[in-house]
């Protein structure tokens, strides 16, 4: 009888066990993650400081008018919240809402020809 038990006590610590590795896997995983979006965001930020620094070198444009247009294209969606939010689209031949990051409804099959990207291949 403890053979059994013992055998089903190994076999429980070896299921949790691996739970624990998956975890701390999945984990892992979430922090590498993290880590490329902190360095994209770094990248981001510089070339977002040298395009900046250009344009007021190069069109003497200033610190003001940079906080105007930042405000003006914030208000886009409607709301000053620093965030550009996008609006659900309708497809323009049966009016059901289409998914935001495509340009061809998935009911029907029409197009929203003011939302083409050009460049895509």
């Amino acid at each position: 009888m403890d053979l059994f038990w013992n055998l089903h006590h190994d076999k429980r610590i070896s299921e949790v066990g691996s739970r624990e590795r998956g975890t701390a896997s999945k984990t892992e995983q979430d922090r590498m993650k993290i880590n490329e979006l902190e360095i994209k965001i770094n990248h981001m930020t510089l070339i977002c400081m040298a395009l900046w620094s250009f344009i007021k070198e190069n069109h003497s444009a200033t610190d003001k008018e940079l906080i105007q247009r930042i405000t003006e294209i914030d208000l886009l969606d409607g709301k000053l919240d620093g965030a550009l939010q996008t609006k659900a689209k309708k497809c323009p031949k049966c009016g059901n809402v289409m998914n935001k990051k495509h340009n061809q409804c998935l009911y029907c099959g029409g197009i929203q020809l003011d939302h083409i990207d050009y460049n895509r291949p």
